[in-house]
């Protein structure tokens, strides 16, 4: 099994949460297109929003504040972006012209999604044209309304985009990965100071799948999630996780200080419980504010093991915080809302559990009320977005397994995950 397979839906790239609601009844009501309606779409209100040939379900969600934020999904087997400016209340949906229709024989990723602000957004997927990998870039100044194109052919090795990041309005970057096998694969950077109307590549892997475009000191070829940030024009941080034998410190977090073109390794202190054993890592979300950093890593072993890694003078040195046992849960899924606040819960329903300073120490939150519920229904955790200390979101899927129907349910906690409705 490779790492990816484990670390499905692992990563909160700061996405919020709303609503499709699959059977029940529904927490929120959607209202059709950019015409604000009482009426909710076909279908919102009752039974399951998934079949075969009509499928209806949200891949991202991203809020930006308690009151306002996005939804990402298919409706109708067609790409859309739903807006809320009321708490999610009510939602406005918008259809996005130019993205592929959801096709489950196809098993293409869904386009990637980040909204940095209420009106400024990006849409990104790469598909192959003939014999050529066209990557599409959508932009948005209006929060979903209309949308500008980019395409422009990629390498081979770019087939799937992982992550859009910007630092700013400006600078951004994309993640792309080859795919993979026996843990290796291919990432590939490429980078905007446009604000995306162009992109040209800035670094690419090469050797498990041959790359004439191939660039010295890349990131790793490793099959791992990869979640990236910058925190200004040129300075980037990338948690790749790792797996060793035996060692006191190892590479799982890369840095660059040139706007991406060149990666160096950082290594970080191994918690004693794992040293002189082979184990693997899983590196989650880095979050930075000033010189004030804080990335989680999953040490997988005997036993399985939180460690968030703390900085508070930009990245120049790195301190290990308290060990959180974690049985043999995996996924993951994480969401810190600055160096010091986060969350980390299990997606099959392990306790959530949080820390105020930067992972000295957790306390834990037991999972009950309706999440335990829809866990126990089959239900997994795939998003976790926490917008204030107590405000937050939580996405949840369920694949139907023979029918691969996808359902997906959103709760709003608004006392720090104490509770979920």
């Amino acid at each position: 099994m490779s790492w990816t397979s484990w670390a499905v839906g692992l990563l909160c790239p700061l996405l919020a949460c709303s609503v499709l609601t699959t059977g029940g009844v529904p927490r929120y009501q959607l209202a059709q297109d950019t015409a604000m309606s009482a009426t909710p779409p076909p279908l919102a209100l009752q039974g399951s929003l998934s079949s075969a040939t009509q499928a209806s379900f949200l891949t991202a969600i991203d809020m930006t504040d308690p009151q306002t934020g996005f939804d990402a999904g298919y409706w109708h087997n067609r790409f859309s972006v739903w807006t809320t400016d009321d708490g999610g209340s009510r939602w406005v949906r918008h259809a996005v012209p130019w993205v592929p229709k959801y096709d489950p024989n196809q098993g293409s990723p869904a386009p990637t999604v980040l909204f940095v602000s209420t009106k400024m957004g990006w849409i990104a997927w790469i598909a192959k044209v003939g014999q050529v990998n066209r990557l599409t870039v959508l932009r948005t100044t209006d929060g979903g309304r209309t949308w500008t194109r980019h395409m422009q052919e990629v390498l081979p090795v770019a087939n799937y985009v992982q992550q859009i990041s910007f630092s700013s309005d400006q600078n951004g970057w994309i993640r792309t990965f080859s795919g993979g096998a026996m843990n290796q694969g291919d990432t590939s950077i490429f980078g905007t100071t446009n604000r995306g109307q162009s992109w040209k590549l800035m670094s690419s892997t090469g050797g498990y799948v041959p790359n004439k475009k191939a660039t010295p000191h890349a990131l790793p070829e490793f099959d791992v999630p990869m979640p990236m940030v910058f925190t200004n024009a040129n300075e980037g941080w990338i948690a790749t996780g790792n797996f060793m034998l035996t060692q006191k410190s190892i590479a799982m977090l890369y840095h660059s200080t040139t706007a991406g073109r060149t990666w160096y390794p950082i290594r970080l202190p191994v918690p004693r419980p794992f040293q002189r054993k082979f184990f693997a890592t899983v590196g989650y979300q880095p979050v930075f504010s000033g010189e004030s950093g804080t990335i989680p890593f999953e040490f997988m072993g005997r036993p399985n093991a939180l460690v968030s890694y703390h900085t508070t003078n930009g990245g120049k040195a790195w301190t290990a915080g308290t060990t959180v046992s974690l049985g043999n849960q995996l996924p993951l899924v994480s969401c810190f809302l600055n160096p010091n606040i986060g969350w980390i819960v299990g997606s099959t329903g392990t306790d959530l559990v949080r820390t105020h300073n930067a992972g000295q120490s957790w306390s834990s939150v037991p999972v009950t009320g309706a999440l335990a519920s829809m866990l126990y229904d089959g239900y997994s955790v795939q998003q976790l977005n926490m917008v204030t200390p107590e405000v937050g979101w939580m996405m949840v899927e369920n694949v139907n397994g023979i029918s691969s129907a996808v359902s997906t349910r959103v709760l709003k906690t608004i006392n720090g995950g104490l509770t979920w409705k």
